[in-house]
């Protein structure tokens, strides 16, 4: 029978995904958003393993879920940094001790980690920054747009602070059959 390895830190990223899933609680009197499998499938349009557009950064692997909208990735399979911070444009989830953040954070690990996505940028080959020095990007993996997903499956709103971006026809369509 054939063996295989996760890398070291893939596989602390998965354990540490199960035990958020294992041990969160419901909060009293507080609507909680919809478990991931209680989603509707992801849409049927897909392009496994293909760079969404010319310009796009990957493959790169994501190794770290911050947080429902902030990962850490690993592109120096295609001369990117070994260890690159990427905040996802146009959503927004709860932050660290807020309502939801346990799940909205292992949403995005089960349908990021340890698979390669490829980073796209607001305006194409023109990466930018936060002020905390994230990368700010549009993320796909597996042919899936991962932030209009987040949109979709109900764990963030379509987030407009900064403008509705390049994408903003597909984050509408996302936030109007969004799980709720």
């Amino acid at each position: 029978m054939p063996r295989f390895t996760l890398g070291l830190a893939t596989g602390l990223a998965l354990a540490l995904a199960a035990s958020l899933v294992a041990s969160e609680e419901p909060l009293p009197g507080i609507e909680s958003p919809p478990s991931v499998e209680a989603a509707a499938d992801p849409p049927a349009k897909r392009a496994p393993g293909r760079a969404p557009e010319r310009g796009a950064l990957g493959p790169c692997e994501v190794f770290y879920v911050v947080d429902g909208d902030t990962v850490d990735v690993d592109c120096s399979r295609v001369g990117g940094p070994t260890e690159q911070r990427v905040r996802l444009l146009r959503i927004d989830t709860p932050e660290r001790g807020e309502p939801g953040f346990r799940r909205s954070t292992t949403a995005l690990a089960k349908l990021l980690l340890g698979k390669d996505v490829y980073l796209v940028h607001e305006r194409p080959g023109r990466p930018e920054t936060d002020r905390y020095d994230r990368l700010l990007a549009y993320l796909f993996a597996d042919g899936l747009h991962v932030n209009v997903e987040m949109v979709r499956r109900g764990w963030t709103p379509f987030w407009r602070k900064y403008g509705a971006g390049r994408f903003a026809r597909d984050f509408r369509s996302a936030e109007q059959v969004a799980v709720r």
